[in-house]
């Protein structure tokens, strides 16, 4: 993996991790709209990074319905985020696959008791190597302003 693919999903791991929880189920992009991004609105992890400022100036859109993410304008509902993802963040398409995906694609135990949010980013660790820290840039993003601290405050939908 190459150090801009992996900056940026460094970055992504840094902008799923300030989301709670509750707020990410795998599936749709988007499968619950409220008034605004942090009351009501549930996303997918790709559903998510389509909405923030650094991944739209790469290219990702949510689609207004919240149905499909689309790269450069391009995609739709049938093509998988995988695809649209994997062109984003410069990753091959099967590691996108590993991290755009279903619940049933990150683990083989539907009982899991992890979060959607916490088995996504066990699966952004396992793609990222065991040696490497997301969490770690987290901070040198935060401290350098890569991050907006404020995505999805009150944000009218």
């Amino acid at each position: 993996m190459n150090a801009d693919t992996r900056a940026l999903l460094s970055e992504a791991f840094a902008i799923i991790d300030g989301i709670p929880d509750d707020a990410i189920r795998f599936g749709a992009p988007r499968s619950i709209k409220g008034p605004t991004l942090d009351d009501g609105t549930v996303c997918s992890p790709e559903g998510w990074l389509a909405q923030h400022p650094r991944f739209i100036e790469r290219g990702l859109r949510l689609t207004e319905d919240g149905s499909a993410i689309l790269y450069r304008g391009e995609g739709s509902a049938s093509v998988p985020a995988a695809l649209p993802m994997a062109r984003a963040l410069g990753l091959p398409l099967d590691e996108a696959r590993r991290l755009f995906g279903q619940r049933e694609e990150f683990t083989a135990n539907p009982d899991n008791p992890l979060t959607d949010k916490q088995l996504w980013e066990q699966r952004v660790r396992e793609v990222l190597g065991k040696a490497h820290s997301p969490r770690a840039e987290v901070q040198e993003l935060a401290e350098t302003g890569s991050l907006d601290p404020h995505f999805g405050h009150d944000v009218p939908l």
